[in-house]
């Protein structure tokens, strides 16, 4: 009888504990098919409890959880495991962009999934401002890089992002600020100008460089699950409209089963015309908010995507004729491996660009401008460098 008793205690116990295990690891890859397989053993439990007609109903719904943690089971196999990892949570919630860097040192190591080996093992350092780390001058005219992942520098120490290239290929002359931040899309950097989130930064500004590709329009346009807190926008009459966030903690909640992330994202990562204009808008409306806000020209690195073209049936080319066209600067800024023997251009099994490559990257970019650093020091001749034209 006393073991019976305390059965009763401990499993309800245990219940809980395990819901509150699954609640505080809800961020993990298995933590909504350890939810389902949880569930599944508590609708037995209860079902057993029950009288005969109600145990019909629990023992059904103990199937579909089942089956359902079946099926979440092999989206997460699927998918496959992660290729990084991180000694500290990497962002926090930031109510006008959707997220940003945590402040502090993180260290960031990235694995082969095929081989096991680490193929990139570095700190990623974030100031008191939410800024990656980059060695400029502390004063004098700034050039702000904003961005994604790319160019904040996944999987690269501070000493080897696109923003610290460019700002040793500049001597260390220029103030140069690294603003992006993992999976931002473009409308960040528009959201980020309308609100002046960084206005407290951006001293004497020269010149905002963006890096991009055409895939960055399913950002602009909401579709990857991971962008569900970011700035929403619209067209109206032609121009980039703020609505809001791109979607609610519901569709959150359920995009992060991998159940979603394997079987149903990928139908929906499909974009058209509508979506290349918005993503085109929101490049341009932020290049006129820089000029009229600060003074500075937009600088896009365009980067091709020849397979993702192919699969859109949109051409690179026009894209950036289009932005072009509009009064911007784009540098086509792709990399033949073939210029590089014996150095990666990006992380194995990973993509994002090596040490090697924002360093060459850099050297379009300041190639392309001139010595903007010289003509803005004190004392130095307006008529050194170039102009920044719209090539």
């Amino acid at each position: 009888m006393r073991l019976l008793s305390l059965a009763k205690f401990l499993i309800p116990a245990a219940i809980f504990a395990v819901a509150l295990y699954i609640y505080r690891k809800l961020l993990g890859e298995w933590a909504f098919a350890l939810g389902y397989y949880f569930g599944f053993v508590v609708a037995v439990w209860i079902a057993v409890k029950l009288t005969s007609r109600l145990r019909d109903g629990a023992m059904t719904v103990a199937t579909v959880l089942l089956c359902v943690a079946v099926v979440d089971t092999a989206a997460i196999i699927k998918l496959g495991p992660s290729n990084g990892r991180h000694t500290t949570s990497l962002n926090r919630l930031d109510a006008v962009l959707g997220w940003a860097p945590m402040p502090g040192v993180d260290h960031e190591t990235k694995y082969d999934i095929k081989t096991g080996k680490i193929v990139a093992d570095a700190d990623i350092t974030v100031d008191q401002r939410g800024l990656r780390k980059v060695v400029s001058a502390q004063n004098g005219p700034t050039v702000a890089f904003f961005g994604d992942s790319m160019t904040f520098g996944v999987g690269v120490a501070d000493s080897e992002t696109l923003p610290q290239a460019f700002a040793d290929l500049s001597g260390r002359r220029l103030r140069v600020l690294n603003l992006a931040v993992g999976s931002y899309g473009p409308q960040q950097f528009l959201r980020a100008l309308e609100t002046d989130l960084f206005k407290d930064v951006l001293e004497r500004p020269r010149l905002f460089v963006y890096l991009t590709s055409q895939w960055h329009a399913e950002r602009t346009s909401c579709l990857p699950e991971f962008v569900f807190l970011a700035p929403r926008y619209e067209l109206v009459d032609g121009q980039p409209t703020f609505r809001g966030r791109c979607h609610g903690l519901v569709y959150a909640l359920l995009a992060r089963s991998a159940i979603y992330r394997a079987f149903v994202q990928p139908a929906l990562l499909r974009i058209g015309p509508a979506d290349i204009d918005l993503y085109v808008a929101v490049l341009i409306r932020s290049a006129e908010l820089t000029r009229e806000k600060y003074g500075a020209p937009t600088v896009i690195l365009y980067l091709p995507a020849p397979d993702y073209a192919r699969q859109t049936g949109f051409s690179d080319e026009k894209i950036m004729q289009r932005l072009r066209s509009a009064g911007l600067k784009v540098i086509n800024v792709w990399l033949n491996q073939n210029d590089f023997p014996g150095q990666p251009l990006a992380i194995p099994g990973d993509g994002h660009p090596t040490g090697v490559a924002n360093l060459a990257r850099a050297k379009l970019l300041y190639s392309a401008l001139g010595d903007i650093a010289a003509r803005q020091l004190p004392g130095a001749s307006a008529s050194k460098g170039t102009t920044l034209g719209t090539n």
